[in-house]
C-alpha cells in the first residue's frame, strides 16, 4: 500500500479493514490539536448559509488573509487550495524552462509537464544536511535560461528554511518568476515569509493555505499573494465555498487561537526530536517543519520495510524513497500529540533493536 503526498486514511481504513480512529497518521504534516472555538461557533451559527451563494469579491475573507499576512488585499488571489494554486499559476504563466529546487513535492514537476516546459533540478544534498546552497543555484542561474524558479519554503520534505535575504537575492538577479510555496511557513521562525517582497517585486508569486497550519484540509481554501496582473485575470467566480469564506473570516484574526497553537506545535516538536535522538538507527535532519526527514543508518534495513512494519501496527509514516533526490533509507513523520510520539518511538524501537 504506497502512500504518497500523505495517507489517504478512507482508503487506507478500507483495505486494512480498522476504523479511520484505529490508525495514527504521521503522514499527512497537519497539526492534531483542537479547532479554534470561534470558528467551531462561527461554523455551527451559519450552517444555513449553505443556501446562499458566497460574496464574489470575497471581502470580509480577503481583508482577514491581508491582516493576517500584512499585505494589500488586492493582492490576493483565492484558489481551492494550494494545489490549484499550483497548477493555475503554472497554466497561465506557462514557464518555458523551470527550475526545480528539490527535493520536492512532485506536483510541482506535474504540472509543468502538463505545460509541456522543460524542467531543470537543483538539489539540496544530504553530505551538506540539505541545507540551502544561494551560490549554487546563483551559479546555475547565470549559465541556465531560468524564467520561473519553484521552491517550497520551509521546503518539504527536508525542512529547510530559505532566508529572506537568499530569496530577495534570487528575486532580484534572476529576472524569473519566482513561485514559493508557503505551506509550512506558519511552523517556521518568525518574519520568515517572502511576502512582504511582494510589494517590491512583480516577478514573485507566494503561494500558501490553511490546511496545516490551521487543520482544514476539508475547507480547501488556499491564496496566493502577487502583483502579477496575468495571475488575477483568471479568478473563477465563486471559486471558495461558503463555509471556507465563513470559517476563514473568523479563523485568520483569531490572534490568541494562532499563538497557543504555535506554542504548543513547539513544545511537541521539540518532545518529537528529543524523543527520537534515542533511536541511535537513524540521524534525524534539522527542520523549520512541522516534519522532521530521517535517514535510517543500519544497512540492513530499507524505508519500506519500516513503513510496512509500522502500517500493521496502524501507523502510517511516509517513505520518502518517492522524492527524488532521497533514497530507500529516508522517511518522514510529523507532529503529532505526545502519546502518539510515544507510540511511535516504541515500535521504531522494536524494529531496529529487534524487539519482539
Amino acid at each position: 500500500m504506497k502512500v504518497v503526498h500523505g495517507a489517504n486514511i478512507h482508503k487506507l481504513s478500507r483495505e486494512l479493514r480498522v476504523t479511520k480512529d484505529k490508525l495514527i497518521d504521521f503522514s499527512s504534516n497537519i497539526l492534531p490539536f483542537e479547532m479554534s472555538e470561534k470558528v467551531m461557533n462561527r461554523l455551527r451559527d451559519n450552517l444555513e448559509a449553505i443556501s446562499l451563494y458566497p460574496d464574489s469579491e470575497y471581502f470580509e475573507l480577503r481583508g482577514a488573509i491581508s491582516r493576517y499576512c500584512q499585505c494589500d488585499m488586492n493582492d490576493l488571489i483565492l484558489g481551492n487550495g494550494v494545489t490549484e494554486l499550483i497548477a493555475q499559476t503554472i497554466f497561465i504563466l506557462k514557464p518555458k524552462n523551470a527550475l526545480i529546487v528539490g527535493p520536492a513535492y512532485s506536483e510541482y514537476e506535474t504540472e509543468l509537464k502538463r505545460n509541456r516546459s522543460n524542467i531543470k533540478k537543483f538539489f539540496l544534498k544530504k553530505e551538506q544536511d540539505f541545507k540551502f546552497n544561494l551560490e549554487g543555484i546563483k551559479t546555475l542561474l547565470s549559465k541556465q535560461d531560468v524564467d520561473m524558479i519553484v521552491l517550497c519554503n520551509p521546503n518539504n520534505p527536508t525542512g529547510t528554511l530559505i532566508t529572506i535575504e537568499e530569496i530577495e537575492q534570487i528575486v532580484s538577479m534572476s529576472g524569473a518568476y519566482v513561485v514559493i510555496d508557503e505551506t509550512y511557513i506558519e511552523f517556521s521562525k518568525p518574519n520568515s515569509s517572502a511576502v512582504s517582497l511582494t510589494k517590491k517585486y512583480k516577478n514573485l508569486i507566494v503561494l500558501r493555505g490553511t490546511s496545516k497550519f490551521f487543520s482544514t484540509p476539508g475547507i480547501r481554501l488556499g491564496y496566493a499573494i502577487s502583483k502579477n496582473q496575468k495571475i488575477k485575470k483568471f479568478i473563477n467566480l465563486w471559486n471558495i465555498n461558503i463555509f471556507a469564506s465563513i470559517i476563514g473570516e473568523v479563523m485568520f484574526d483569531d490572534n490568541t487561537f494562532i499563538k497557543n497553537r504555535y506554542l504548543k506545535f513547539l513544545e511537541n516538536r521539540s518532545y518529537l526530536q528529543d524523543r527520537l535522538t534515542e533511536i541511535e538507527t537513524i540521524r534525524l535532519y534539522s527542520t523549520e517543519a512541522n516534519f522532521i526527514l530521517c535517514r535510517i543508518l543500519k544497512s540492513d534495513r530499507t524505508s519500506s520495510e519500516l513503513a510496512e512494519y509500522l502500517l500493521n501496527r496502524g501507523i502510517i509514516i511516509r517513505d520518502a524513497k518517492s522524492f527524488e533526490g532521497l533514497g530507500d533509507k529516508f522517511f518522514r513523520i510529523c507532529v503529532l500529540e505526545k502519546e502518539k510520539i510515544d507510540r511511535l518511538i516504541l515500535e521504531l524501537k522494536n524494529f531496529f533493536y529487534d524487539i519482539q
